[in-house]
This record gives structure tokens, sequence and C-alpha cells, in this order.
């Protein structure tokens, strides 16, 4: 009976407690999904343009900003155009 048990109990086990996917084995399927697609000479050249949006050489492209996802209204403001007032309005009181 236990025997029985433990192949579905883990299968249930792993199906609701995924480990989640890293950023790491993200990159490791996407590169062996470049080299299953592209030959030697198109990888290189991968390679290059990847280096040179690294170096900021391509000005067209751009990394993800990862800030700029976490912090959208990060130094996103707007100043009054109106000058401060120098000094408040002195009111009289009213005599009745």
């Amino acid at each position: 009976m236990i025997l029985t048990f433990l192949p579905t109990f883990s299968r249930l086990f792993y199906h609701f407690y995924k480990p989640e996917k890293s950023p790491l084995k993200k990159v490791q399927r996407f590169v062996i999904w470049i080299c299953k697609h592209f030959n030697r000479e198109q990888i290189l050249h991968i390679v290059d343009e990847l280096i040179m949006v690294l170096e900021d050489k391509n000005p067209d492209l751009k990394p993800k900003d990862e800030f700029k996802e976490k912090h959208p209204n990060y130094r996103d403001f707007s100043t009054d155009p109106l000058a401060p007032l120098d000094a408040a309005e002195v009111v009289k009181p009213k005599k009745t």
C-alpha cells in the first residue's frame, strides 16, 4: 500500500509545489534554443550584436532597465509653474 502511494504523492506534491524557474535556467534554455536553431556563424554574429548592446555602441537597442520597472514614478514629477506667494494677504478684522 505505501509503495503504491509514494509515486502518486510525489507527483501530486510536485504538481502543487513546483520550484519556480530561476533566471539562470531560463538563460540556459535560451542558449540551448539558439544552438538548435542557428549555425556557428550566426551565433557569433548574435554574440557580437549583444556585446555592442552591452557596451552602448548601438543607440537603437537598450537593455531592459529593471530599476525603471520596479520604480516607474521615480523622478517623474512636475513643478508648479506659478511662483510661491511672498507674503500672506493681511485681512483686517470686521468691526461689529
